[in-house]
């Protein structure tokens, strides 16, 4: 797809587990890579281009990541997101 070079993306991690609460950035990272790289690079939150909205309660055990990159230059981009729950069980997701 053809998107603007600062797209805002929204990621959510979802968890049934009601009593172990995902709120902390380490439940969930970014990794983008440009079509001609070989490696992908981690988004850091420290940059400021993600924003964690942590999960609040347990009805609903949702965390939310807005990434932001800044001004991505033209081109085709792979993103990459690697996750796990409070219990450590881990997704990954091209």
């Amino acid at each position: 797809e053809i998107i603007s070079p600062e797209p805002i993306i929204n990621i959510t991690l979802k968890d049934e587990n009601k009593f172990l609460l995902l709120n902390d950035t380490s439940y969930l990272s970014v990794f983008i890579r440009k079509e001609e790289e070989t490696n992908f690079r981690r988004v850091y939150y420290a940059t400021g281009q993600l924003n964690l909205v942590p999960a609040n309660n347990g009805e609903e055990n949702k965390l939310t990541v807005e990434y932001k990159p800044t001004r991505l230059s033209d081109g085709k981009y792979t993103m990459k997101v690697s996750s796990k729950d409070a219990s450590n069980n881990t997704n990954q997701n091209d």
